[in-house]
């Protein structure tokens, strides 16, 4: 578009220029007799091609401006040492005419320092929405993200719960602790504890994929689960689950197998928010561990 532009002004500077130039030798010493009553016209034209040149070609077109008023000029002052009683006049709309495209040029370019100034306040402006944006949606992911892990943390599942409870009529929140993690830790250390988790979420991931909604806090993890699973459906998945804990895990030399304890709250239910159902499955966690642990434990069964 910019070289398209720049062709069609370097068109008018030039075609300009022809008219311009042409006009003036046909108002010029050689000029007819018969042509004289139309100077007046023909001078307003030139002065006409010559604001189309400056505001078009800008500095370009300036300077050009210039040499064709100084050429008109110095044809009116050699006519006026002749005495030719017009050349006064010519020397007048000469001068006014180069006076009046400084003007021109000088507010024209103000306009365009202006108006780069403008553009590369709005280009700083952009970046700085741009960067502020980039940065939110650094500090978004940061927020809703395990560090450890990766995965989506809790704060992010408590979202989605709050959604669920917009959107679906019922569904289910099962919230899973893994049994004795503390005696990883203490025997083991926090960095082997912290190999194992990672180990567990990406078995968790394999079997989760895409069909639920999941998070992880501590030795926690919670499964939203908005598709309409039964109870059946849902104890088929604890089995699943169990096999993810239960396969042996081997940590430079530590070798060790876990179980997990299962809580599972039913909205509406088991609570009409997401807080109450939060609470309400780790409470039938609890009770899981209560009675024995690896096992899962409804909310609903008191």
């Amino acid at each position: 578009m910019k070289e398209k532009n720049k062709a069609l002004h370097i068109a008018i500077l030039i075609i300009g220029v022809i008219v311009y130039l042409f006009l003036f030798m046909i108002t010029g010493p050689l000029a007819k007799d018969s042509l004289r009553p139309y100077f007046g016209v023909f001078l307003q034209i030139q002065v006409i091609i010559c604001a189309l040149i400056v505001t078009t070609n800008r500095k370009r077109g300036f300077i050009v401006d210039m040499a064709l008023c100084a050429l008109n000029l110095m044809s009116a002052a050699s006519a006026a040492a002749h005495g030719t009683t017009t050349a006064f006049t010519a020397v007048l709309v000469s001068l006014i005419s180069a006076a009046i495209l400084f003007i021109i040029f000088t507010f024209l370019d103000k306009i365009d320092t202006q108006s780069a100034e403008l553009a590369e306040q709005y280009e700083q402006i952009t970046d700085s929405n741009r960067t502020m944006q980039e940065t939110d949606e650094a500090l978004r992911q940061l927020a809703y993200t395990d560090g450890l892990t990766g995965l989506n943390n809790m704060r992010w599942l408590y979202e989605q719960t709050e959604k669920a409870i917009q959107e679906k009529p019922e569904f289910s929140l099962l919230y899973l602790d893994i049994d004795n993690f503390k005696y990883v830790n203490d025997t083991y250390g926090s960095k082997i504890g912290d190999v194992a988790v990672k180990i567990y979420a990406e078995r968790l991931s394999a079997l989760c994929q895409n069909q639920y909604q999941f998070a992880r806090s501590g030795d926690d993890f919670g499964i939203l689960l908005t598709d309409g699973q039964s109870k059946t459906d849902i104890l088929t998945l604890v089995e699943q689950l169990g096999e993810v804990f239960s396969k042996p895990v081997s940590i430079q030399g530590a070798k060790f197998n876990m179980t997990a304890s299962y809580g599972i709250a039913s909205y509406p239910h088991d609570g009409n928010n997401s807080e109450e159902l939060f609470d309400n499955a780790i409470m039938a966690v609890y009770n899981a561990k209560a009675n024995g642990k690896a096992r899962a434990y409804f909310f609903s069964q008191g």
